[in-house]
This record gives structure tokens, C-alpha cells and sequence, in this order.
């Protein structure tokens, strides 16, 4: 069985805990672009599941984290079901993150094999941002065939399939079945021209349910998997004719894009001819004409955008040449961008992020995937990111104005970090790109463009990039410079920091520093730990550390943790404490350490390493002080935040 090291996970929580000094003065006024990731990590052997929350600004790249424990068996993957083997080493499940009319949730599949007896059971668990509780929704029968189960986690409900067996759809909410009588159109049927929808949803996130007995009668499908508003769905489908005289094939075929109607005939005499056709407000227009083997459309989320990539194999069918993607406005019905796909690899399909930005998926064995940004014809490679692998990220922001949304980078110096006007910096293929204009004006760093470079000037120092073969991204609104050479010119010297859904662009101002790594993390005087004595008058201060980073909910002293979490619940970590074994009362104190607010007696365990959440009385305080004995009349105190209520919106 894979273990959870409790230190790795405290260490990860403190490295994600960043602090906050921001070089813009206007941050404020920006609403706040916030992504949510969760990950599960289960311990079967100590009836454990550890669920680990990140929060990630895109308006600076900063993150935090949270850990919740859960040791109630009742909620757990029973340890009779055999091994978790869709775990990475080190235990992990990727969470999928949604939104709910209550509340923000996270959902884990988990798959488990009995290899004694050859049986699969899967399992899926919930997390409750709200009220930070955790609910087993589901465990299936013991199967002696694989078990396939698919999370439709936004709408609410999960498939699952045992062998050759149809798979069944079930709610998440309260398990009953859902669907048995029809087929079910999601965005990627829509965007592919498969299916027209009146009304058209403007996002990218809805399904709808048609019923097999009257494929008219359609509607979206609303949380948890039921029925709401009705739409009407057009399959647009293929007409052949086939001339007997001329012995020629005619493939004809319409779709509606918005107030725009497309009109496609393949003619197929020897080889196959393409004719496209666009009306708009009674006005038509050919917008392709051209011998072709086969071409693969894709609209755009509001209908802005049209796309065609023709495939090409030439003389052999079976060696794929060059794919050629053209983009047209379906407004004016011109030709926006034509392009290759790179390294003459296959483009096999689009997916879409928002109406200027999607990523296109290339025959992998040649060519990675890769962001395509329509206003300023940016193509970027995209290495290891699966674009048929369902995100589990939530964002509570669109895309609009964004063109690389994988990791944001956050940029810091000293105690300080820049505030991003919109696209916030990044990496790709190895490279760390920053936007210029925020970059310049935190680091205080003037630049010119002519033809052919770009100079820098900070202080006494300069430097200079060739516009073209240095790798700059040049936007309508701002420059994106990949870091290297000029900024050492500069003296800024970069460390960086990569952890698992984000990282951080660390400067120095020797190149020593910078290879030294980090600088102190800024404290807080509000939030500490203590080392305390107790006599006639009450508690002593004996020493006092002060709390770093930015998550005051929890601290650590001498190998102790204490975390405060938002559902009333208090957890303990540590190692060796005397008192193993034994149930020992911890109180908790206004931090002037003079007013009791409660008490909360712990059994701390026979094992030398405790790990335990218990509950405690609702905290009316902005802040308190949990103290723990410890040894010979000396006690551990933590000043800590008492958690505010849960905002998906608020970092």
C-alpha cells in the first residue's frame, strides 16, 4: 500500500502558504481570477483519506493550500476491496472540482483490485469546500471484469459499466438512475458541427438529454442530472446522390453557426472536391474551393469563429501530409488566419478555451498539442497536456484576454510579487516567459523598440533582445519576453520553483543568491507560536516564533501542527509527545491568554506519530490560541486565524 508522508504533505502545505506584498497599487479594484485544484490522498491501511485544496490567483500566480483529515471508516474505500491502483506513487487521485447551485465540490473515482480474487470495485468520493465534510457517494458491485466508470462531475452525474455490458448514468446527488431512455449531446458534439442548438449556450459546460422515443423533445441538463429548459436540437447530417450518368458522388451537408448557415458539398469524381458556403443575412459567399481528401470543422463557443483543417494524403492514403487550418470570422465570412500544422503532424481536432483561444490536438507520435490565440496568430506548443484528458481544475474566470492558461508563474522578489494586468507569466518548453509591462515597471526597468531589438536600461545596467529567433510573443495589448541572458544583464538573477499546479519566477540581485534559493518569508505579529509555562497568575511566555507565510489557520512548533478548519474541527499532528497514549485536554484561549473560551479533550493514540481531527465549539473570535501541554509545566501556543466562511472567489 503507497503512504502519505504526513512531513511531505506539512511541507507542501507550508511551501504553498506564499506571502502577499504586491508591487501594483490597483489590484484591489480587479476582480480576483481564481482556479481550484483538489487532491485525495487515501491510506487504507490507517483508515485515512487526507484531501489536499490549492487555491491559485491568476491575477499574481500565488497559491496557498489546505489539508483536510478524515478517519470515519463509513467514508472510506473498505481495505477488504483490495489495492487503490489508479493512485500515483505517491497516493495521490486527481480531484475534479465543480460548482454546484451548493456549493463548490470535489470528486475522486476511486479503483480498486482484490488481485486474491480478481475482483474491481470502483468508488467515488465527495469533498465539500462549504462545510469541509466528505460523503462516499457510491460504491459499486464486486466485478470479476474490469469496471469502466466515467465522472460527468459538471452536470451532475456518473456512468459506469461493468465488462461489455451499456454502461448506466446515475445521479451524483442521490444515485438514482438517470437517462435509460435516450442519448445525451454534449459541447463537443456542438462544436464539431454534429449538432446545432436553438438556443445556443454561450459556455462550454452543459449537455442536453433527448429522449429515444421522441428525439424532438430535448433539454439541458441541469445539477445532479435532471431536466431543465427545453431546447431544440438539429442533427446535421449527410445527404448523398449519387449520378448514375456521370458516375459521380455528391456529399451534401448544412449547419447553422449563429445567424450564419454553412453549406458544404464533396463532390467525388477520381478524387474528392470541397465547396463551402457561407450565408449571412441572405448574402453567400464560397469561402473554400478546393480539391481535398477530407476536411473537419469547428465553431467557436459564440459562433465568433469558423474553422476548417484540411487534410491533404495526396497519392497514398495512408501517409498523412501536412494538415492545413484556416480560420474564418462568421461574421464577415473572411479568411482570418490560414496556417500548416507543424512539423507536418496531423491536426486531429480542436478544443476550444474561449472564442480566440483553443488548443489543437496533433497526431502525438509527431507533434505535441498546442494554444493557438487567433488576435495575435500565437502558436505554443503544449508538451504532456492531454487535451482529451477531462479537466479537474474549476476556474471562476473566463478566458477572455488569456492565451497560455496551463500554470500561471508567479514573480517575486524579496517580500514582494507583481500583480498581472491579464495574461500572468508562464512557462513554455522550458522557457519562462514575463509580461514586459508589469515586469519593467516592478523592476524599474525603461525599454525602447526599434526594427529590428528591444533595449533595457535599469540603473546603470543594459541590455538588448533581437525581436525575431529570441522567442518574444508580441500581443495587441503587451509583450511576453522570455527570461535569459538580459535579464542577468539587468541583475536580476532567477530561481525558480516548481511545485504541482503552479510555480514561482524567484529573483535575486547576485547570481549567488539567486543559487542559494530562498529569501526568509514574510511573518505576521498577529499570528505566532509559543513556548508557555503556567503558574498562580495563569500562562508565561517563555519564547514566541512567528507564524510564516499566509495560511494563519495553521502553525507548527517543535514538529506539533495545529490547523483550524472551517467545519468546527481541530487537527493535530506530531511526534513523540509524552502524552502518547493518553487523553489530555487542550484549551483554547483569547490570544491576550487571559479569557477561556473552551475547553477539548484528545486521546492522542498508542502510536508515536498522531495525526487527528476532533470537533470544537463554534469560534465567534477573528483569532485565538489553542494550547497543547507538553512536557515538565511547558506548554505549546498557537495563535491562529479562525477560518472565514468559504468564498470560491476570494484567494
Amino acid at each position: 500500500m503507497k503512504k502519505v508522508s504526513n512531513i511531505v504533505l506539512l511541507i507542501l502545505c507550508f511551501t504553498l502558504c506564499i506571502p502577499s506584498i504586491a508591487f501594483s497599487a490597483t489590484s484591489s479594484q480587479k476582480a480576483q481570477k481564481i482556479r481550484h485544484h483538489a487532491n485525495f490522498y487515501f491510506d487504507l491501511d490507517k483508515n485515512k483519506l487526507e484531501v489536499l485544496t490549492t487555491v491559485i490567483s491568476f491575477n499574481t500566480g500565488l497559491a496557498k493550500g489546505n489539508e483536510f483529515l478524515f478517519h470515519d471508516k463509513k467514508m472510506l474505500p473498505k481495505a477488504s476491496n483490495g489495492e487503490v491502483y489508479n493512485d500515483t506513487s505517491s497516493g495521490r487521485i486527481e480531484g475534479t472540482v465543480v460548482d454546484t447551485p451548493t456549493g463548490l465540490k470535489a470528486y475522486a473515482v476511486v479503483e480498486q483490485l482484490d488481485e486474491k480474487v480478481e475482483t474491481y470495485v470502483h468508488s467515488i468520493f465527495e469533498f465539500d469546500y462549504t462545510t469541509a465534510t466528505i460523503r462516499k457517494v457510491m460504491e459499486s458491485k464486486k466485478s470479476k471484469t474490469i469496471i469502466v466508470s466515467w465522472l460527468f462531475a459538471s452536470l451532475g452525474y456518473y456512468e459506469i459499466s461493468y465488462g461489455s455490458e451499456i454502461g448506466n448514468r446515475y445521479s451524483l446527488i442521490d444515485n438514482k438512475r438517470l437517462f435509460a431512455d435516450g442519448f445525451i449531446i454534449n459541447s463537443r458534439d456542438v462544436i464539431s458541427t454534429a449538432f446545432s442548438l436553438n438556443p445556443h449556450p454561450k459556455s462550454l459546460n452543459y449537455g442536453v438529454f433527448c429522449s429515444t422515443k421522441k428525439p424532438e423533445d430535448c433539454n439541458f441538463i441541469t445539477s445532479g442530472g435532471k431536466l431543465g429548459a427545453k431546447v431544440k436540437v438539429k442533427r446535421n447530417e449527410e445527404a448523398y446522390v449519387y449520378d448514375k450518368k456521370t458516375k459521380i458522388g455528391t456529399t451534401s451537408r448544412s449547419f447553422n453557426a449563429g445567424a450564419t448557415k454553412i453549406q458544404t458539398v464533396k463532390t467525388n469524381n477520381k478524387y474528392f472536391h470541397w465547396e463551402i458556403t457561407g450565408t449571412r443575412n441572405g448574402n453567400s459567399k464560397v469561402i473554400f474551393n478546393s480539391p481535398m481528401d477530407d476536411i473537419e470543422m469547428s465553431v467557436s463557443p459564440s459562433n465568433k469563429y469558423l474553422i476548417l483543417i484540411a487534410e491533404d494524403t495526396a497519392k497514398d492514403m495512408f501517409t498523412i501530409h501536412s494538415s492545413v487550418v484556416h480560420i474564418f470570422d462568421l461574421e464577415t465570412l473572411t479568411l482570418v488566419r490560414k496556417y500548416n500544422s507543424h512539423a507536418k503532424a496531423l491536426a486531429l481536432d480542436v478544443y476550444w478555451k474561449s472564442d480566440e483561444l483553443y488548443m489543437i490536438d496533433y497526431h502525438t507520435d509527431y507533434y505535441p498539442s498546442a494554444f493557438y490565440y487567433i488576435p495575435s496568430a500565437l502558436h505554443m506548443p503544449a508538451p504532456g497536456y492531454d487535451v482529451l484528458a477531462q479537466e479537474t481544475h474549476f476556474d471562476t474566470f473566463s478566458y477572455e484576454g488569456l492565451f497560455h492558461i496551463i500554470q500561471p508563474r508567479a514573480i517575486k522578489w524579496a517580500t514582494m510579487h507583481i500583480e498581472f494586468e491579464s495574461q500572468p507569466a508562464f512557462t513554455m518548453n522550458g522557457r519562462n516567459f514575463v509580461p514586459l509591462k508589469e515586469f519593467a515597471k516592478a523592476f524599474g526597468i525603461k525599454y525602447a523598440k526599434a526594427k529590428d531589438n528591444i533595449t533595457f536600461t535599469r540603473d546603470k545596467l543594459k541590455a538588448s533582445l533581437p525581436l525575431k529567433n529570441s522567442g518574444i510573443l508580441q500581443t495587441k495589448d503587451n509583450d511576453f519576453v522570455p527570461l535569459g541572458k538580459w535579464n542577468e544583464a539587468l541583475g536580476l538573477y532567477l530561481s525558480t520553483n516548481d511545485l504541482l499546479d503552479y510555480g514561482e519566477l524567484i529573483f535575486y540581485g547576485s547570481k549567488s543568491a539567486a543559487v542559494a534559493g530562498y529569501q526568509p518569508i514574510p511573518t505576521s505579529e498577529d499570528y505566532y507560536s509559543q513556548l508557555l509555562k503556567r503558574d498562580e497568575s495563569g500562562y508565561v511566555e517563555e519564547q514566541r516564533w512567528l507564524a510564516v507565510g499566509k495560511n494563519f489557520e495553521q502553525d507548527t512548533v517543535r514538529g506539533a501542527s495545529i490547523t483550524l478548519h472551517r467545519n468546527n474541527t481541530m487537527r493535530l499532528n506530531g511526534i513523540d509527545n509524552p502524552f502518547v497514549g493518553k487523553t489530555i485536554t487542550i484549551e483554547i484561549y483569547t490570544p491576550d491568554l487571559q479569557t477561556l473560551i473552551t475547553k477539548v479533550p484528545v486521546t492522542l493514540g498508542k502510536d508515536y506519530m498522531y495525526d487527528i481531527t476532533v470537533p470544537i465549539t463554534p469560534l465567534k473570535h477573528a483569532r485565538v490560541t489553542v494550547i497543547v501541554p507538553a512536557v515538565d509545566n511547558e506548554y505549546y501556543g498557537y495563535t491562529l486565524q479562525v477560518p472565514p466562511a468559504f468564498n470560491k472567489n476570494v484567494f
